[in-house]
């Protein structure tokens, strides 16, 4: 694969094996983006699309990477063999990045690597959430950041769950759930509807453009040998009403795989008659909360497709034992574990399922299937009634899993209050803590479940832990622009002036990020204004070099220091012209910076602006630098 260096500007190529630690962009394509000849011949700064790769070059650079991957000049798209490969490994690339940045260029914002309030309507309403590529991109990283903390909104606006958003393997969502996610977006090619969900299903094979529609035909096809599927749609659209749709447990599967030859698709359903010249072929897919219900085809007494019902419904099947639970106890003793079906019962939330298995097996509650208790899971998809249940015949109430995450843990990250109260009540450990010494507090805060972060705080949680990583909740809440977790956790004492390791205070991490309202609360508490981290940065200074305009104006109005440079020597002018923010130079100009500051190696704000192909910049400074003289000579 191909990587760009963030300083040099310039793309080196690397064996699977060989390549380092990088970042990662996913974004919209505008005008003028760069492709590869382009970086290689310089035709690039002339471009437009040269100052969205500089800016995800910078925020690359700024986290220490070296090396940053992005779609329009990392790869050769007028090379059939070249493009084929980047189109078929994208998913993995995206997976294997260290970090993931989305860049929402139709969202008023001033920096690649911040995330703006998402009650601005333009931030739902973005291009990115609806574009084809962005799907896979988006599941696809597994570099968290600030993903997880948007995770609800995020959900919201593209239907997919949030365990997905955060990791959970995809092979836990049926083929239809994965296609609704897929429903509303669109490409520029027929074919990249196809091409842009290959990851989504683990799915390779060679691009053809030209073939139209026929490219998701065979995606399906290729679907049908790796996962078990059904009769082939049109394309997604066909699956708008099924992100409710999950499969069924293969111990519980009733049809056989499908299978592919030259004269079609052939595979074994169950059928039934309903009496009407119609028959059901039951899949193995059923609808989240209709556990004894499967969905179905509706064919004609010929069998021929007519609708999928599970566009507008779904079909009951009758079962003759007594109880849903005792087939599962039938198919559990032929095939697995009392253990697993457990797990799988709490996973599935199947109450009468687990009250019939703990009666009949007893205190099994504890076990694990692969890394997660039944506890745990029936906590974090807060699932009150199972967690009393479970905990009622002996459930281990600190039961960890793979992370150390707790119970208690697992219902404070997604929010679920009642379960915390209960588990609270029942002595659970609210300073417990899991891998990173992240308390159920801390995530709380990081998730923003403002009511679940009262609570714990109620019952004596420590408002001051800081995990492995020296980062304590303030500081996270401040990081991410969380208001209301912000004030919760200043209104129980923490400490405005906190740093961690690096010398990192909340303000600074606010004001990096642009959160002006934060900036705001934070000062009114006590925050030190002209407090400086290990490189000398402070919070002006960051804001400055993100292009924070509202953030440095507020500062500036508090009496931040417009002269502060860090240990390099390099002012808050110079790092807003270096980056081509004209606004921010003109409010730094207005409020008395020396356009002539130079840093350790004597270069000023007009020599950046000028490397930096900031045209609008470069005439403001040099108007500032003539007046400047002009005073000066009239003196």
């Amino acid at each position: 694969m191909r990587l760009m260096h963030t300083e040099e500007i310039k793309l080196y190529e690397f064996g699977d094996r060989e390549a380092p630690k990088y970042a990662i962009l996913s974004h919209t394509w505008g005008s003028e983006e760069i492709a590869l000849q382009d970086i290689e011949t310089n035709r690039a700064v002339k471009l437009q699309g040269y100052e969205k790769v500089l800016k995800a070059c910078s925020v690359a650079a700024a986290k220490k990477f070296d090396y940053i991957w992005i779609d329009t000049c990392c790869f050769d798209k007028t090379s059939s063999a070249e493009l084929s490969e980047a189109l078929n490994s994208m998913y993995r690339w995206y997976q294997e990045a260290e970090e993931y940045y989305a860049y929402l260029a139709d969202v008023p914002h001033n920096s690649v690597n911040q995330v703006p309030a998402t009650t601005d309507p333009k931030f739902r309403d973005s291009r990115w959430f609806t574009r084809g590529w962005s799907l896979q991109e988006l599941i696809a990283s597994l570099s968290i950041g600030t993903k997880s903390d948007l995770q609800r909104d995020i959900s919201e606006i593209t239907g997919i769950p949030g365990s997905f958003l955060l990791g959970d393997d995809l092979r836990h969502a049926s083929v239809a759930q994965r296609m609704s996610w897929a429903s509303k977006r669109e490409t520029s090619r027929t074919e990249d509807i196809a091409y842009c969900l290959m990851g989504l299903f683990g799915i390779y094979m060679p691009m053809i453009y030209g073939e139209g529609e026929r490219a998701f035909n065979r995606l399906q096809e290729e679907i049908m040998r790796e996962v078990h599927g059904g009769i082939l749609a049109n394309s997604p659209a066909a699956f708008a009403n099924s992100g409710n749709i999950i499969p069924v447990s293969p111990d519980y599967a009733t049809s056989s795989p499908p299978t592919l030859s030259s004269r079609g698709i052939h595979l074994s359903l169950h059928l039934i008659d309903n009496g009407n010249g119609h028959v059901l072929a039951i899949l193995d897919c059923k609808e989240i909360g209709k556990e004894i219900m499967r969905v179905a085809l509706c064919l004609r007494d010929d069998y021929e497709r007519i609708r999928i019902i599970c566009l507008t419904g779904v079909v009951e099947i009758s079962y003759s034992k007594p109880g849903l639970w005792l087939e599962h106890i039938a198919i559990l003793k032929q095939s697995t574990s009392q253990k697993s079906l457990l797990t799988h019962a709490a996973l599935r939330w199947l109450t009468t399922v687990i009250e019939n298995l703990l009666d009949q097996y007893g205190t099994e509650s504890t076990s694990k299937n692969d890394l997660w208790t039944a506890l745990s899971l029936a906590a974090g998809g807060g699932q009150k009634a199972i967690v009393k249940l479970l905990l009622e015949k002996g459930a281990e109430l600190e039961s960890k899993d793979k992370n150390s995450w707790t119970p208690l843990s697992m219902a404070a990250q997604n929010g679920h209050g009642a379960v915390v109260q209960l588990l609270l009540k029942r002595g659970a450990n609210v300073e417990a803590k899991d891998q990173k010494d992240q308390t159920p507090l801390w995530w709380a805060v990081q998730n923003r479940h403002k009511a679940v972060a009262q609570l714990l705080l109620l019952n004596g949680a420590d408002v001051e832990a800081k995990g492995k990583e020296d980062k304590m909740s303030l500081w996270w809440a401040a990081k991410n622009g969380h208001k209301s977790a912000v004030k919760v956790l200043l209104e129980n004492g923490v400490d405005v002036v906190s740093k961690e390791s690096y010398g990192w205070t909340p303000l600074w991490w606010v004001a990096k990020n642009g959160h002006e309202d934060v900036v705001q609360l934070l000062l009114e508490k006590g925050a030190d204004i002209e407090a400086k981290d290990k490189g000398v940065q402070q919070p002006l200074w960051r804001a400055a070099q993100n292009g924070n305009k509202a953030v440095v104006q507020l500062l500036l109005e508090k009496g931040a220091d417009v002269a502060a440079a860090d240990e390099y020597g390099k002012t808050p002018l110079l790092m807003a012209s270096q980056n081509g923010y004209i606004e921010v130079v003109q409010l730094l100009l207005e409020k008395g910076a020396d356009v002539e500051a130079n840093n350790q190696k004597k270069r000023t704000p007009l020599w950046w602006a000028t490397n930096e192909g900031h045209v609008e910049v470069v005439k403001l400074l040099h108007e500032k630098r003539a007046d400047v003289r002009t005073r000066n000579s009239s003196s």
